[in-house]
């Protein structure tokens, strides 16, 4: 039994330091911005990571594309 798949969507997520916690270490949060274009090649949603990063947050420290996919027996 063959399973295919069909691509639903594609979101980029962007990690950052936004200050301190109480004990010294980075306070990391994320941010996920949908619907990016299911045709953007990584190496385009990288630089939108670090075009938003830089306007938005603070300078990136991760940035992760995310495809998700419906899985179909058939």
């Amino acid at each position: 039994m063959a399973i295919t798949n069909t691509k639903n969507n594609t979101a980029l997520v962007i990690k950052y330091t936004k200050g301190q916690n109480q004990d010294g270490s980075p306070k990391i949060q994320s941010q996920k911005f949908s619907k990016v274009s299911g045709s953007a090649t990584d190496e385009e949603v990288y630089n939108l990571g670090i075009v938003i990063g830089s306007v938005l947050i603070s300078e990136p420290t991760e940035i992760k594309k995310l495809d998700d996919y419906t899985l179909n027996e058939g």
